[in-house]
């Protein structure tokens, strides 16, 4: 690793060297040198004579690699990914193109485009990776999902990289986990697995991210005096100091110990390049106003205006200097603020309260509780006797629902709520009752508190009938009842939608909740004309569709392949599959459609297809806990016992064993067991697994049941064990309606009665089998063997 001599003697070779194909691979390894230095100009020089070289086959497609890999290390993302593709259009099966795929994913990330990301890192782990590639796709993949908000993908993802031996990626997956818990406001859990990571041997940076991370879930869950503790080693950490202090800060902020917040801040400050800068900028002017210092508050708020008027911070600096003004009693100020406000930002929240103060024609200066304390609750809704109770009284309406928008803006939502809840009582609540019902009720859905979230919405309804989002209240209805497992409330909500608004954005998902109902209910019917209607309503989806039409779309074809299995239009749902494209944008919609289209090709005997398809979604539906996953390695596992391939058939027995113990096919996997325990001539266990088929209720009624008591009598009759053989084949004859394996049973029985020279029995079990199964494919044998048994009985 001596790379700065290394080079130069690289380099040396590469000029004097007469050999052309060593000549190139004395360029090649002068280029890895010069990575490793950090040259990367100078690499790329010599990446770039060895693939212009012809004498250089052998390195070709690692140069291209290491020449896109320095160009992404020399901080030139667009060109590197142009070589990145390049590369992989290059050398598509080069196992060096799924770390190209991988680098493809982190530019994407970069860029803040999280569906290229998914669709790059879904592709690796749809290749076969090597073990170290898969676990960086996954990572990727994880915090893809992580960024735009689709938390409950996030373990999917991260596959069991929680549990991984190595201690980095263990500790990279908790953080990520951790994080997805955490925006999802699962504030202990996420605490949990933050201490966990921080202390799971690793790099101390990625600890100390992780004790920071559990430093915020403590202030989420409001346990100031833990904080301290919990991130003291790192207020002069050179990379997270500047956090820690903005996190102390906030602390103080919370408990409204305004000058140790202050303090804190204006250390978080330092650090100009800092994340949390504009925040805590913002939270300097709060404190400011707090403690009566309305100078130095404005200072902060225009300051912040004047840095980040594109920060999602501006519009609350704007508010602020309103409140400055409203609090020095300055008319002039006030007008100006919001004027400024309205002009930045049209659509803000503040502007309502910024009308409805200026109605009054005295900003709102009646005597008012001005502090912001994450600790509000009413006499009647305090959610957690531990935080401070504010006096509000005397509060007019208007100030406590600004209390309640500050407190949802700081996170914190059982606060905010409680606000909220308090403005409604009043009885001059003014023009904010409409928003204050609907803030209120996306709170208690976000809190999970679903019956009072419909019950403020229904209010909403009735007390605002011309409410302009009435359209998304009933859908907001719809979703929380359906969440809620009250499906024929939702339909309801759904039908008054497509009644009342077939033209809102809001109808095609009100259909197909609609149809989801019908079906639920085995109204193939309705369910069917409610999907005919969706896709009308959606028509085509391309590339340029929203998001959600798309994965709406994706639900609709799903749902219908799950309509025509049940009528085994086979055919249908492989036409119906193939007309989406299925990508990796759409999550595990993606690999649930795959599976329709494998078992579609499965159910139409096109088994070589078929085994391709499942091969391929079988890394798609790790981590997924849907009902039909493990049908992925059973019908692995019954077109494996097709080719005789019983290494193979054990093996997805045993995962099916481990990972699936409650799985409702179970007897097909104990009739796998048995087929492949008689193959290696354990003919007791395979009998055994044959027994566990017949004793599952699951069972009863199906084809599987009377082929495992074929097999039971098949064992004995192999054994020679001729009248235990008959009685299990007359328990196929007697106890199982499936024609073909009756009149074989019957068949094997005869034989059995055959070779214990029971000619008449024999007989008699052919003719009553071939009068009773006379279309069966055993016939023809079976009146072959009526003559064979007559001969014999002639001859007696």
């Amino acid at each position: 690793a001596k790379w700065q001599s290394a080079a130069a003697l690289f380099q040396t070779a590469a000029n004097e060297l007469r050999n052309f194909e060593t000549r190139e691979s004395a360029h090649f390894f002068a280029g890895e040198c010069l990575v490793q230095l950090g040259r990367y100009a100078e690499a790329h020089e010599h990446f770039l004579r060895v693939i212009e070289s012809s004498n250089a086959i052998r390195y070709q497609s690692r140069a291209a690699f290491r020449l896109a890999e320095a160009v992404l290390l020399s901080g030139n993302p667009l060109e590197a990914k142009t070589a990145l593709r390049q590369f992989i259009e290059r050398y598509p099966l080069d196992t060096l193109a799924l770390d190209a795929s991988n680098y493809l994913g982190e530019l994407a990330l970069d860029a803040g485009d999280s569906a290229q990301a998914i669709k790059a890192y879904s592709q690796v782990i749809e290749m076969q990776p090597t073990p170290t590639q898969e676990s960086t796709a996954r990572l990727g993949l994880a915090r893809a999902h992580l960024i735009s908000d689709q938390w409950d993908l996030v373990p999917v993802a991260l596959g069991d990289l929680c549990q991984a031996a190595d201690h980095n990626l263990r500790l990279q997956a908790l953080l990520i986990q951790g994080s997805a818990e955490y925006d999802s406001l699962q504030f202990d859990q996420a605490l949990a697995n933050f201490r966990r990571a921080s202390q799971t041997p690793g790099q101390p940076s990625q600890q100390n991210r992780a004790r920071i991370a559990a430093g915020w879930s403590l202030w989420k869950l409001s346990r100031w005096d833990a904080i301290a503790r919990e991130i003291a080693p790192l207020g002069n950490d050179a990379q997270l100091g500047p956090e820690c202090h903005y996190l102390l800060g906030m602390t103080a902020y919370a408990e409204q110990n305004w000058e140790k917040a202050i303090a804190e801040l204006s250390l978080a400050m330092n650090d100009a390049t800092a994340p949390h800068r504009s925040a805590s900028m913002f939270y300097l002017g709060e404190c400011c106003l707090q403690s009566k210092k309305y100078s130095q508050a404005m200072q902060w708020f225009e300051q912040l205006v004047a840095e980040y008027l594109d920060s999602s911070w501006a519009d609350d600096a704007l508010w602020g200097l309103a409140r400055v003004a409203r609090s020095t009693k300055s008319e002039a100020d006030f007008s100006q603020a919001c004027k400024r406000l309205k002009a930045k930002f049209p659509a803000s929240e503040y502007l309502r309260q910024a009308t409805a103060k200026s109605s009054t024609g005295t900003m709102g200066l009646a005597e008012h509780s001005e502090v912001p304390s994450p600790g509000y609750r009413s006499k009647e809704y305090q959610l957690d006797s531990k935080r401070p109770l504010l006096p509000t009284d005397n509060s007019p309406g208007a100030e406590t629902f600004e209390e309640a928008v500050r407190l949802e803006r700081d996170g914190f939502f059982d606060a905010a709520l409680a606000a909220y809840l308090d403005y409604l009582e009043q009885p001059a609540a003014g023009g904010l009752q409409a928003e204050a019902l609907w803030r209120a009720a996306g709170l208690y859905e976000r809190l999970q508190r679903y019956s009072l979230a419909t019950s403020l919405l229904e209010r909403l309804l009735r007390d605002f009938p011309t409410d302009d989002r009435s359209d998304q209240i009933l859908a907001r209805l719809a979703r929380i009842e359906a969440t809620a497992g009250n499906t024929d409330k939702a339909a309801k909500h759904c039908q008054q939608l497509l009644e009342k608004f077939p033209q809102s954005p809001q109808a095609a998902e009100a259909a197909y909740r609609l149809a989801l109902a019908a079906a639920d209910k085995h109204d193939s019917t309705s369910a069917g004309r409610y999907l005919a209607w969706l896709f009308d309503a959606i028509g085509t989806v391309d590339a340029s569709s929203s998001e959600s039409l798309v994965l709406l779309r994706a639900q609709g074809v799903c749902l219908k392949c799950q309509l025509a299995a049940k009528e085994g239009r086979w055919q249908e749902i492989a036409e119906l599959v193939d007309s989406v494209k299925v990508g990796s944008e759409l999550g595990p919609l993606a690999a649930r459609l795959s599976f329709w289209r494998a078992e579609a090709d499965f159910r139409l005997h096109r088994n070589k297809e078929a085994w391709q398809r499942f091969e391929k979604l079988v890394p798609q539906v790790v981590g997924l806990t849907e009902a039909w996953v493990p049908m992925v390695s059973l019908r692995q596992a019954q077109l494996a016992a097709q080719q005789q391939q019983w290494t193979f058939v054990r093996e997805l027995v045993g995962r099916l064993d481990a990972h699936h113990p409650e799985f409702e096919l179970a007897y097909e996997v104990d009739y796998l067991r048995g087929r492949a325990a008689a193959e290696r001539g354990e003919m007791t266990a395979a009998r055994s697994a044959y027994r566990d088929v017949l004793q599952n209720e699951l069972a009863a009624g199906t084809e599987t049941a009377a082929m495992a008591q074929w097999m039971i009598g098949e064992i004995y009759f192999h054994q020679r064990n001729y009248e235990q053989a008959k009685q299990a084949f007359g328990a196929v004859i007697d106890n199982h309606e499936f024609t073909d394996w009756q009149s074989r049973a019957a068949l094997q029985a005869g034989k059995c009665a055959e070779l214990q020279q029971h000619w008449d029995e024999a007989h008699g079990i052919y003719s009553k089998a071939l009068d009773e199964c006379p279309d069966s494919d055993a016939s023809p044998e079976l009146a072959a063997r009526i003559q064979w048994a007559k001969q014999h009985e002639m001859t007696k």
